[in-house]
């Protein structure tokens, strides 16, 4: 027979390499050995999540889990944590609060628990003020803990907008644990957004070393080469990552970045497919995938669009002026906006191809 800890390695093993039957096994055959197992029950309600469950095959709800792995630990993090962020991702907000902080009433010396909570309140209810009161108590815990400062890092870049402080704090998240590679890749962005685009492949050449298989290396390389402009590397990077099998692959973050690509290039034809693709496959999270993590475009993007829209108010009857904000607007997911620079262009000018590619947006969009 195999330990408690065994058992669990494996299946969260399979669990990471998306063979969640296999997973399901092993964590079946170590919860029916072990049933007072913490880390068990807690890796479990993770694969029912994976698993989209309850289904046809089980009447267990991931939050039934997650309480079974409470009940036998009810000083444990984790479960606590896992909890809270299932809530967040099915919308019930007010349920994820009350569980951060009975963590933190439970376990005050969590810097875990007060980094997610900084999170919570930075990305759910936009509260920045008490994130970083969070996020604070998080670093004067483990002001050496690589997560809470990868953790810290994504609250300056995306809610604080301080790409400054984002580096540093994924800096310090390398400094402290070398093989977090999530920070490594995430940091090449910010390098990317500052214009060091050599030192953002250099960290992404050391992610490929690490795991020569990922599909992840391939996008946010494919990002820093948009930004630079090298629109053949960035889609011969795409055709990589759609090659790739592992967790992080989405076809539809690929096929947003062609869009973006092949409208700088005025291909609005393939533009028109490859984002009515992106629509078809991933709908809502095409509508709102700027607010996703995974996918960030920064190439001097917001500078471009202060200038043509500068240039509308400046020259207002040049009609390329409302078409290439239009395309940068796309870029934001600023939809709405894009639609009606587009028939701003459209009115000034007869383009078949631009026309047929804000019928297809349009469509999805309004």
């Amino acid at each position: 027979d195999y330990s408690a800890r065994t058992i669990n390695g494996l299946a969260s093993s399979y669990r990471s390499l998306s063979d969640y039957q296999a997973a399901k096994t092993w964590y079946s055959k170590g919860i029916d050995l072990y049933p007072d197992s913490y880390h068990l029950l807690n890796g479990r309600g993770l694969l029912a999540v994976n698993l989209d469950e309850p289904n046809e095959e089980s009447d267990f709800f991931p939050f039934d889990w997650y309480q079974a792995a409470k009940d036998v630990n009810q000083f444990g993090s984790y479960a606590y944590l896992n909890q809270a962020d299932r809530y967040e991702s099915v919308g019930f907000d007010s349920q994820a609060e009350t569980e951060y902080r009975r963590l933190i009433a439970i376990n005050p010396y969590s810097p875990l628990a007060y980094a997610y909570a900084a999170d919570f309140y930075a990305n759910t209810w936009d509260d920045i003020d008490t994130a970083l009161d969070y996020l604070n108590q998080a670093l004067t815990l483990a002001p050496t803990n690589s997560d809470v400062h990868e953790q810290a890092a994504l609250i300056y870049a995306y809610v604080a907008g301080d790409v400054e402080q984002a580096i540093s704090h994924f800096e310090s998240a390398i400094v402290y644990d070398p093989y977090n590679l999530s920070a490594r890749d995430r940091a090449a962005i910010f390098y990317s957004r500052r214009g060091d685009y050599e030192i953002a492949l250099s960290y992404l050449a050391t992610v490929k070393r690490f795991e020569p298989f990922t599909a992840r290396y391939y996008i946010y390389r494919a990002q820093i080469y948009f930004a630079m402009g090298n629109y053949t590397q960035a889609l011969e990077d795409l055709e990589g990552y759609y090659a790739g099998e592992d967790s992080y692959q989405d076809t539809s973050w690929g096929q947003l970045m062609e869009t973006f690509i092949y409208l700088q290039q005025g291909n609005y034809p393939v533009a028109t497919d490859t984002l009515d693709d992106a629509f078809s496959l991933a709908p809502q999270w095409t509508l709102d995938w700027n607010q996703h993590r995974g996918l960030r475009i920064y190439d001097q993007r917001a500078i471009r669009a202060q200038e043509y829209y500068s240039a509308i108010i400046n020259e207002p009857e040049v009609a390329d002026n409302y078409l290439q904000l239009a395309n940068v607007l796309v870029e934001f997911g600023g939809w709405n906006d894009a639609l009606a620079y587009y028939r701003q262009y459209l009115s000034l000018v007869d383009d078949p191809g631009v026309q047929t590619f804000v019928d297809m947006l349009a469509s999805h969009v309004e």
